[in-house]
């Protein structure tokens, strides 16, 4: 009992005086809220919204303004050459003009220029596709969301139960440890009086050493249990949670019958809907690539005051302007987008041969975990029945050695059996309860 006191002592010392209790659905809403994978796809979806703002930009007209100053440091020489003007008549004595090649320099040092320029997209097809393609991205990452959220709640769920299936162990070693405590005093006392053999106590002294050694383990596996939860539940692996739910309430076989009759919808399951919307992109891709043999239209307009002076004070600005149109028309390219549509319907094809493959695979899974859960659940009660008999066998054994018409070792046989029939019954629980959840995982339940 002074080794039981000191785990006892030593796990609530470790676990500090602030604890943070959790219900299972406590602890879903919190990994809901925290876990990684979870913030990573939210992200997923903010991406998907500013890629959807990120196309619409492309139908936007577009203004854009500029500002250009120049100074000729040395302006640019021309040669005008002789008779550039007028060729002159030698024999009449008119000379050309100019008379002999000039060096000149037109402008001015300074030129100072600013502009708006507008454009605006009229038509482009592939555009307005990528605006439904974008908005389909987005809702893909949503539905990736669903997903993960599901695959949260199974590992939270998972992982609580397994908490709460080390405490029960917990519970059962405990009652064994008081159980036999008591039987050991008890043969003490008789060993005192000449009624029983020392091998008795012995006996029994090696069997409650055993247990005791079988509470230190379970103490362990309760602490590694707690941190697979939290590491499922995105919960600090420093601080000290306590699981508030008892077994008893996810252990209710009769309860559990009805869910091995629920029908199997594929569309109910959460990786449909990504499949679907996956699809959805492939047929966009394809629309997007024909839209290129449609021609473009766009539209354009410029502005611009241009100041030339030799000094900035005195200058004079000159406007001009200009507006105008472009029709960009696709003639032939070698066949280059023919080829890109057909691969883009290739890859549709393949899609649809995995949304295919993984129906049939979910199918299989659903099938499979209905029949686990059955064996499973078949299991729960032979174990239940089979822990009651041996529970009755060693009780009647107990009573026939404190009577003296018993033996120790056949108590010492009835005890093993009844607690190889409690580790029984307690793996049968456990797998019973994955059972269950993965059933309801495989028809869409969870």
């Amino acid at each position: 009992m002074r080794f039981i006191f000191l785990v006892c002592f030593l796990s609530f010392y470790l676990s500090g005086n602030s604890q943070t209790t959790f219900s299972l659905s406590q602890a879903v809403d919190y990994a809901l809220n925290n876990q990684i994978a979870l913030k990573k796809t939210q992200l997923d979806i903010e991406d998907a919204n500013y890629q959807i703002k990120e196309i619409l930009s492309q139908a936007i007209p577009k203004l854009n303004g500029s500002v250009e100053y120049q100074r000729f440091l040395q302006l640019p020489t021309q040669i005008l050459p002789e008779g550039s003007f007028f060729e002159g008549d030698p024999g009449q004595g008119i000379p050309p003009n100019p008379e002999e090649d000039l060096e000149v320099q037109f402008g001015v040092k300074n030129s100072l220029s600013a502009g708006l320029s507008l454009s605006a997209l009229v038509f482009d097809g592939s555009v307005f596709v990528g605006i439904q393609a974008s908005r389909l991205a987005r809702e893909l990452a949503q539905s990736q969301v669903a997903l993960t959220e599901r695959d949260v709640e199974e590992n939270v769920k998972k992982a609580y139960l397994a908490v709460l299936i080390a405490k029960r162990s917990r519970e059962i070693i405990e009652l064994n440890i008081q159980n036999l405590q008591e039987t050991l005093n008890e043969t003490a006392e008789m060993y005192k009086s000449g009624f029983v053999e020392k091998l008795d106590v012995d006996r029994l002294q090696y069997s409650l050493s055993n247990l005791e050694m079988e509470y230190n383990n379970n103490e362990n596996m309760i602490f590694a249990s707690k941190n697979v939860l939290k590491l499922q539940m995105g919960y600090p692996m420093e601080d000290s949670l306590i699981v508030s739910e008892s077994l008893d309430e996810y252990t209710d076989v009769q309860s559990s019958v009805s869910l091995a009759s629920q029908k199997y919808s594929f569309e109910n399951r959460p990786e449909y809907k990504p499949l679907a919307v996956t699809e959805e992109l492939r047929e966009m891709d394809i629309k997007q690539l024909k839209f290129g043999y449609i021609p473009k239209v766009s539209l354009f307009a410029n502005y611009n005051q241009q100041l030339q002076a030799n000094k900035l004070t005195d200058g004079k600005w000159f406007p001009s302007s200009i507006v105008g149109g472009t029709i960009d028309i696709p003639i032939f390219d070698g066949r280059d987008r023919a080829m890109k549509i057909q691969r883009a319907e290739i890859r549709l094809q393949q899609h649809q041969l995995d949304v295919e493959e993984t129906r049939r695979a979910m199918l299989l899974e659903a099938e499979n975990a209905r029949r686990d859960f059955i064996t499973t659940l078949n299991r729960v009660q032979d174990s239940e029945d089979n822990l009651e008999l041996a529970q009755e066998i060693f009780d009647v054994s107990q009573i026939k050695f404190r009577e003296g018409v018993g033996s120790s070792v056949e108590m010492s046989q009835s005890e093993s059996s009844f607690y190889q029939a409690q580790s029984v019954y307690i793996n049968a629980l456990y797998d019973f309860i994955i059972a269950k959840t993965n059933l309801e995982k495989a028809i869409g339940e969870l």
